[in-house]
């Protein structure tokens, strides 16, 4: 490395007070030091290969509990980019226990509330970290709600398999292997449950050594003879027969792995478990055999179940020739992104706002999963209030915002977004211009370096906030540097990728602004949820 990069990055790194006070415990060391050797690593890269100056640009931490919540509530670390799935979890471990130490309570109530927000990883994650810890009767039931919300599959794969495997948590403990004994208690109880999830409840009995199993279990299906429901389930596999199921139907994935397309009919609407999760992501291969399309109103009843995932559909409908399917799926998005943003309060009133929109190779904007679609996913539904609409590349150009208030108008920003270089100076030089009060900035900050400091984008936010306009910086990725100055409060800087993920992005910005303790910022939050945690 160059000495005069390595000398920019101690600098650029030096300058920012480290995330906790010098009273470190190992725990928070090894997340400062993680932290630390990721960023640098991150702007070293950057540095080498476009030939830049780090002093540009600001590195910004936060405090330990609002990293916590950042990660949970949206899955990703608020300070850095590319970050695998190991990486997540090796810097998600130190922050879980140190939650736990510091109040199991508040603890348990940030996991219910990732939960209802439709996080699942780091939930599971949490609830094998907390097992151990749990005091009262009352922590039990609680974590048993949590842990009864999974499917088997879920359960198997990232509780069971992580304590075993990964010794996360310490491993299975008594206390776990009740909790699966009830749990298969349950399970059982239903024939049509016991079918779909047959491999993963086999390894939990064993696991267990759960007494009184059903035989279903452990006989193969073509040899087991059952109730009627399970008759039915076999002459479908076996002799492609298709009798009516009445109050539990079959298994989807059962006829999608035994019965061949071609034999398909309507039969598969009224007689499989056609949840909103499968009919999401079936929704063109079913789209033939489905007359009435109010069935896919099931997807916004479905919990967990995201906003710009129905909008993919939309436009993987219409690149497939299916119009009447997209516009469907553009109206359950609509009908979607309403009923989010019903939660969601903006930290401003009825504003007029101008949206500079990032259309940089960086964000891809050809592409179906790509920034650029998330960011328009995300910032669509605040379409009435948008009067300026500016779309950013080499150079920035205004585009009509009316775009944004239709389906085929977010069709069309898709396919004229530039896909240039990132100069983000440019849009801010025409929010300069502008009369709007609000200005929005959609980007991933991936500027283009400039040579003169002078002008860097900074700059142009601070003359907006000397104006009195009011910024808010909405990234939908986890870079590790920022274009602004994060430490002037004056901002407004959400990381979000999705309107939920925007409307929790909010919350964790009211718990940055506020000086309201950890506990009583749960409860706000809480309380805002939809439904209701108990």
């Amino acid at each position: 490395m160059p000495k005069e990069v390595s000398a920019a990055v101690s600098e650029a790194t030096f300058r920012v007070p480290p995330l906790i006070s010098d009273n470190m415990s190992d725990l928070d060391k090894i997340l400062e030091d993680f932290r630390k050797t990721f960023a640098e690593k991150f702007i070293v890269r950057r540095s080498i290969n476009e030939g830049f100056d780090p002093t540009a640009h600001s590195f910004y931490k936060h405090d330990f509990e609002t990293q916590f919540l950042s990660v949970i509530l949206t899955g990703y670390f608020i300070d850095h980019y590319y970050m695998s799935g190991k990486e997540v979890l090796a810097n998600s471990i130190p922050l879980h226990k140190k939650m736990i130490e510091k109040n199991s309570e508040n603890y348990l109530t940030a996991l219910e509330i990732a939960r209802n927000c439709g996080m699942k990883d780091q939930v599971l994650l949490g609830l094998c970290l907390f097992s151990r810890n749990i005091s009262s009767k009352e922590q039990l039931n609680r974590f048993t709600k949590l842990f009864n919300s999974f499917p088997p599959n879920q359960i198997v794969k990232k509780f069971i398999n992580a304590k075993r495997k990964a010794k996360i948590g310490g491993g299975l403990v008594d206390i776990d292997k009740s909790l699966i004994t009830k749990y298969l208690q349950e399970i059982f109880k239903s024939e049509y449950k016991t079918l779909k999830y047959r491999k993963y409840l086999k390894q939990m009995v064993n696991l267990v050594h759960y007494k009184d199993a059903p035989k279903l279990l452990f006989k193969r299906l073509s040899a087991y003879s059952g109730s009627d429901y399970i008759e039915k389930v076999k002459k479908v596999i076996f002799e492609k027969k298709f009798p009516k199921f009445e109050d539990e139907k079959m298994p989807f994935e059962l006829v999608r792995s035994s019965v061949p397309k071609k034999l398909w009919s309507e039969w598969i609407i009224s007689n499989t478990d056609l949840t909103g999760h499968t009919l999401l992501l079936q929704a063109i291969s079913l789209c033939p055999y489905i007359k009435d399309f109010s069935v896919f109103d099931k997807i916004l009843r479905t919990p967990y179940i995201i906003s710009d995932q129905i909008l993919k559909v939309a436009v993987a409908a219409e690149s497939k020739n299916l119009p009447k399917l997209a516009r469907k799926f553009a109206e359950l998005y609509a009908k979607k992104v309403t009923s989010t943003y019903k939660e969601l309060l903006l930290p401003i009133q009825k504003p007029n706002i101008i949206l500079l929109l990032d259309g940089s190779g960086s964000m891809n904007p050809k592409k179906l999963n790509s920034y650029y679609f998330k960011s328009l996913a995300t910032i669509s539904p605040l379409a009435p209030l948008i009067k300026s609409l500016v779309i950013f590349s080499e150079d920035a150009q205004y585009s009509d915002p009316r775009l944004l208030l239709s389906y085929e108008g977010l069709k069309h920003l898709m396919n004229i977004a530039p896909s240039g270089g990132t100069n983000i100076t440019s849009a801010l030089e025409l929010a300069l211009k502008s009369e709007e009060k609000v200005v929005i900035l959609v980007t991933d900050e991936q500027a283009n370096i400039l040579t003169d400091i002078t002008t860097a984008e900074m700059q142009y936010i601070k003359k907006l906030l000397n104006r009195g306009r009011t910024v808010i910086i909405i990234n939908p990725t986890p870079y590790p540097v920022s274009i602004a100055d994060i430490r002037d409060k004056r901002i407004i800087y959400l990381r979000a990728d999705s309107p939920e993920a925007l409307v929790n992005a909010i919350k964790l910005e009211q718990i940055r602004s506020s000086n309201k303790s950890a506990e009583e910022l749960l409860k706000e939050i809480k309380k805002k949820l939809k439904k209701k945690i108990s």
